[in-house]
């Protein structure tokens, strides 16, 4: 499917954004993309329409902030100062 997105939009010729953000009510309900494929999105960012990529950005950001580690909890797991 991400290809056929691709294609399709490469070849738009009238492709309109500002109508993609007037129904930014729905982008709240949209869920996380799998990492996957918000990565291969991130990628190739350039070939995929702007709120798709943001999608796929705010996707990876969700990702990050789950698994974060703090940096003095792995300095102390790894006795950094010991």
């Amino acid at each position: 499917v991400l290809n056929e997105v691709k294609e399709t939009y490469a070849t738009a010729i009238n492709y309109e954004e500002n109508h993609f953000y007037y129904n930014n009510r729905f982008r709240n309900g949209i869920k996380e993309l799998p990492i996957e494929i918000a990565n291969l999105i991130m990628a190739e960012s350039i070939n995929y329409p702007r709120v798709i990529a943001s999608f796929a950005e705010r996707s990876c950001r969700l990702y990050a902030n789950k698994h974060v580690k703090a940096v003095g909890q792995i300095a102390k797991n790894e006795s950094w100062f010991e």
